[in-house]
């Protein structure tokens, strides 16, 4: 169960990520590094599963940043689709450096060229950090920005982007279902916890180190209650929408 929370709330940082990405121990990875040229632009790890190498979080020299949480499907016993999710999130960090192709027009370009279908369920946060707000921003009348957009092929209208981080003390977070489902406790736990991180690192003067320690913190809190005697796994697989840290699991009594 992915999460990826996100802020704008730093007056010294206009934007804020952190993400916990959850998979089977045994799928193999690439640690985040630059990638091989020609697209050394980009930094974030890829997957080795497939042999398409797609990612799940990534950012660009030129701004452009993005992050994909599957889509928690209840009943679907198989996760993958016959595309790759983590193709998604490539093809956007792999947008030519020169590029000026806004977010809206890669969204237009996923959904009507790319497609989604065949693809498995997902959310995806994207866009430009050009577009989140800045400090000193509210002063000159440009306060209002686009900021990312936020898709989901698992929702009624695919073109329709939902639009965060434009303006300034926004906190969200996204996990294993739609943008602003509040029934999962770890998303609603992850937006409390790094606000107020953030709020207690300003209040102190902390240094980014000390900074970065508070959210990885965040990231660690471990709130997934015990598999119970006898507990089926499709049963207890719905307890790690309680926790923003998942802990190794099994489903092996």
């Amino acid at each position: 169960m992915c999460i990826a929370v996100f802020s704008t709330a730093h007056p010294d940082y206009p934007f804020i990520l952190i993400s916990n990405r959850d998979e089977y121990l045994g799928r193999p990875t690439h640690v985040a590094d630059r990638w091989p040229p020609p697209n050394d632009h980009v930094l974030g790890g890829w997957d080795l599963h497939r042999d398409v190498h797609g990612t799940w979080l990534g950012i660009t020299r030129q701004g452009r940043i993005a992050v994909l949480t599957n889509f928690r499907e209840e009943g679907q016993a198989i996760i993958e689709g016959a595309k790759s999710r983590g193709v998604t999130v490539k093809s956007f960090l792999l947008t030519p450096p020169d590029s000026d192709e806004s977010t809206e027009e890669f969204a237009k370009r996923l959904v009507e060229e790319e497609g989604v279908q065949g693809v498995g369920g997902f959310s995806l946060l994207f866009g430009k950090l050009q577009d989140v707000i800045r400090r000193g921003e509210e002063e000159d009348g440009s306060a209002k920005k686009k900021g990312l957009a936020i898709v989901s092929n698992r929702t009624p209208d695919v073109e329709g982007l939902i639009w965060v981080c434009g303006e300034r003390d926004e906190t969200h977070a996204l996990s294993n279902s739609w943008y602003g489902d509040r029934s999962w406790p770890k998303v609603v736990q992850g937006e409390e916890e790094l606000k107020s991180a953030i709020h207690e690192s300003v209040r102190k003067g902390e240094s980014q180190d000390a900074l970065i320690k508070r959210l990885f913190h965040v990231l660690s809190i471990d709130t997934l209650p015990m598999k119970k005697h006898g507990e089926e796994w499709e049963i207890y697989i719905r307890e790690l929408r309680n926790s923003i840290f998942i802990p190794p699991v099994g489903g092996v009594n």
